[in-house]
């Protein structure tokens, strides 16, 4: 889960050697809250998820924006082991809070 919790915030081109790793949906957080935004956010996540970690399965995610807040919550699936987790990630411009199930 810590590969997962990595991808997610770091930002793209904070990598040394690895410019198109992460996620970087903490930099999204000033970006206008369109109905297209969370859709966005989802496809996303899912992309590079994939890419980066293909050993983890996404069951479902889910988006909430607040004003300059990213609420995600994601129910994955760990192979080969099958480990089944839930992974809340709360991202805002004062931080992120990160809650495993």
């Amino acid at each position: 889960m810590s590969n997962l919790i990595n991808l997610v915030l770091t930002k793209k081109g904070e990598r040394i050697m690895q410019p198109a790793f992460g996620w970087g949906g903490g930099s999204l957080l000033f970006e206008p809250n369109t109905n297209d935004f969370v859709d966005e956010l989802e496809i996303s996540f899912k992309r590079d998820v994939n890419y980066w970690l293909p050993y983890i399965t996404i069951n479902e995610v889910n988006f909430k924006t607040v004003e300059h807040t990213i609420m995600m919550s994601a129910k994955v699936s760990i192979e080969p082991s099958g480990a089944n987790k839930t992974i809340t990630f709360d991202l805002s411009s004062g931080g992120t809070t990160i809650t495993e199930d």
